[in-house]
């Protein structure tokens, strides 16, 4: 029987698919664990480190801050001041709630988990307050240019409720409205609470629980913008600085928010669905450009290209002087892995699928190949048994079938670069073909 053979190499570089009704041979990849698509194909995943000595992860926390002047620990019931990476006593202490948001104008630093504001002044003083004088308690809140942008305000202020935005004046925290309108208030269009504002470019993205919108500054006040009537299921649900936003939608799909507002669905609804939606925390790696996106169950690595899984769930991450650090789970699974989509390549029938041929390198340990297959389109996948992978990259599998998808496991993750897939085939069955076949 003549052979013929096809490549895979569109798959490695978006890594996961993006939607679980993808037709046959679109190339993508249905695991691809402790590996992160990049242009170049798929490489080995970066861990986070952890520069905290006896801190560990207590989902959805601990947060670290890293701020203009001043380095926060928050924990459910605590923040401390670090000292570089040493942990001190704490400054503040309060009942467990929500997740923080952290409020940087330098040395004056405002937290809030909605339960309490915990106000660091200038001089290093600390305070927990219910709310005080001049502003409100309010769940979630930015640093827009010297301006406090808030919503979901938890406290008595001007008829103000979860659903309402304030903004204080220009260069202070004083958020009482006055006639000049500096320092005002707006509700959302949407029933439900505001989760989370977080800047964006020029403006403001509010994140609420039926939609997203967009604060933008108009003279002294700010003007408003609807992107999309879909909200999210956390205020921690969406991660990002003020070059790009990523988020998870209450209906499972990831979103990106560029700086220009622009807005794209990637979807991933299928990943994004085993976690759970409440406990789901998206943090962003601007070193490595990537955003991780986790559970406590579940950890993903989104990198500009696609998605890929990984072994750390990871509850924070910030950069200092370069260099990543973060708090996490480890489900201490070392190995990486690599399924592709269904695959019938372009030929209804029986194939014999003969040989996987791998481009790549892998600094340690052993890769292996198999086939899940299938002669029923409606029947459940069998896996063949694995077989090495030699040292030239090759393995020799000879699973005949209708409809194929290809594995590599690989014992250890690390070091791992996988370029393309070659697989070669025989058309066992012929009762499709039409024309000369095998004639040389």
């Amino acid at each position: 029987m003549k052979e013929f053979s096809t490549t895979f190499k569109e798959g490695l570089v978006k890594g996961l698919r993006s939607d679980e009704r993808n037709p046959r041979n679109s190339e993508a990849l249905v695991e691809c664990y402790n590996l992160k698509p990049t242009e170049v194909g798929l490489i080995a995943y970066e861990p986070i480190a952890n520069p905290l000595t006896g801190v560990s992860a207590d989902w959805p926390f601990p947060q670290l801050f890293l701020g203009q002047d001043v380095r926060v620990l928050a924990t459910a019931t605590a923040l401390y001041e670090l000292s570089t990476w040493t942990l001190g006593t704490a400054k503040a202490t309060v009942t467990e709630t929500n997740r923080w948001d952290f409020i940087d104008f330098g040395s004056y630093l405002i937290l809030t988990n909605g339960l309490k504001l915990c106000i660091r002044d200038y001089a290093g003083t600390w305070s927990t307050n219910d709310y005080t004088s001049t502003i409100p308690r309010f769940a979630t809140g930015c640093n827009f240019n010297g301006q406090i942008v808030a919503g979901n305000v938890k406290s008595t202020w001007h008829g103000c409720g979860t659903g309402s935005l304030i903004w204080s004046r220009i260069g202070s925290v004083d958020c009482t409205p006055g006639g000049d309108n500096e320092a005002g208030f707006r509700n959302t269009p949407w029933e439900g609470d505001v989760l989370r504002v977080k800047k964006l470019g020029k403006g403001i993205v509010v994140y609420c629980e039926n939609g997203i919108g967009v604060l933008s500054p108009y003279q002294q006040t700010f003007g408003w913008d609807s992107l999309i009537e879909v909200g999210i299921p956390a205020m921690s649900a969406i991660g990002g600085n003020e070059n790009i936003h990523v988020f998870v939608d209450t209906d499972g799909n990831l979103w990106r928010i560029k700086k220009d507002f622009s807005i794209q669905k990637l979807g991933y609804r299928e990943y994004m669905n085993l976690m759970t939606a409440a406990d789901i925390v998206v943090e962003h790696n601007p070193v490595l450009r990537e955003f991780h996106i986790s559970d406590d169950s579940y950890g993903f690595i989104l990198t500009e290209k696609g998605l890929g899984k990984c072994y750390q769930e990871v509850t924070t991450v910030a950069v200092d002087n370069g260099t990543s650090y973060g708090v996490f789970h480890d489900q201490s699974d070392a190995q990486a892995r690599i399924i592709t989509d269904t695959l019938d390549f372009g030929l209804r029938g029986l194939k014999t699928l003969q040989t996987v041929e791998v481009g790549g390198y892998h600094s340690s340990g052993t890769v292996s190949a198999y086939a899940q297959w299938r002669v029923d389109k409606t029947a459940a996948l069998t896996t063949s048994p694995t077989v090495l992978v030699n040292p030239d990259g090759v393995s020799t599998l000879v699973v005949t079938a209708d409809e194929f998808r290809v594995g590599l496991t690989y014992t250890s993750y690390s070091g791992v670069e996988v370029d393309y897939m070659n697989f070669k085939l025989k058309l066992s069955d012929k009762r499709y073909v039409r024309g000369k076949y095998d004639v040389a």
